[in-house]
């Protein structure tokens, strides 16, 4: 997994050959998020609140260049 933005100690994630849809993967300690990169939904993993609305604006402002980072990784 390939660690794509840090925002306050908030990691943005990718993995290469991982499973569609095109997605990353929000993490800090106390949460762990999925972004889905086509529809922007936040999909919260286990019992947890995603609290990271700064990484969620900066996927939403680089959504194209992550997809296109996307396809090169999982094509």
């Amino acid at each position: 997994m390939s660690t794509l933005k840090v925002i306050r100690g908030i990691k943005i994630k990718m993995y290469a050959g991982d499973h569609p849809p095109p997605h990353v993967h929000i993490r800090a300690p106390g949460f762990d998020c999925v972004v889905n990169l086509q529809t922007l939904k936040v999909k919260v993993r286990g019992n947890k609140t995603c609290d990271a609305q700064a990484a969620i604006d900066w996927i939403t402002d680089n959504q194209e260049l992550l997809l296109t980072e996307w396809e090169r990784l999982n094509g």
